[in-house]
């Protein structure tokens, strides 16, 4: 978690202890550098691409100056992993809301979660069912931003590893980009492209494998 007391303009970061603790850093690290940048205060989405951004940017970073390193490209592997699972968490918190928004006034309780369960059956079986099942109900409308944000973090991170100065200069135009234009306008103005097209879609799936 980051976040900034009123009035201070120091950030305060909070770290997990977890086997993904150096990917929550760097995740915590992007939102920070975008704090510190004056750049923290545009959409959910964008705000997002800085932290999954950057973990996948540290991630290529050690696996390119490293190469020989089995470890360090095991953590590559790892923090791919995890942007994927994240994908997959957060679509399905996205239809399970567009599901509820339109037949919560027309099937009863146990129809309701027949349907979100149907829904849960399509995806890997990589998280919790549970859990996020009632992050529809306690987050409404958080978790699709973060799935736009993991799509431009991959895009990003697939740039890094064929041009790592490049992607770079992508990223930094994340931090400080132009806040006033829409979240497509702006990502396409670092370099990348919208979420919403299939084209997007297709080199996801290819980064994927």
């Amino acid at each position: 978690t980051t976040a900034r007391l009123l009035k201070e303009e120091t950030p305060i970061l909070a770290f997990s202890k977890t086997y993904q603790a150096p990917l929550n850093i760097m995740h915590e690290f992007g939102h920070c550098n975008a704090i510190m940048s004056g750049g923290e205060s545009a959409s959910i989405d964008i705000e997002e691409t800085h932290s999954q951004a950057n973990e996948l940017m540290f991630a290529t970073y050690l696996r390119n100056t490293y190469p020989e390193d089995n470890f360090l490209k095991a953590f590559y592997e790892m923090a791919i992993n995890d942007a994927a699972n994240g994908l997959f968490k957060t679509a399905y918190v996205a239809d399970c809301e567009l599901y509820l928004f339109e037949n919560y006034s027309t099937l009863n309780k146990e129809e309701l979660k027949e349907g979100l369960h149907n829904i849960y059956l399509q995806y890997p079986s990589v998280f919790d069912e549970n859990y996020w099942t009632a992050s529809v109900i306690s987050s409404t409308g958080y978790y699709i931003s973060y799935t736009t944000s993991v799509i431009e973090a991959l895009l990003l991170g697939a740039k890094a590893s064929e041009n790592f100065d490049m992607a770079k200069k992508n990223f930094n135009k994340l931090v400080f980009g132009d806040r006033s234009l829409d979240d497509v306008s702006f990502w396409k103005a670092a370099g990348l492209s919208s979420p919403f097209e299939q084209s997007t879609i297709d080199a996801v799936k290819r980064i994927l494998g």
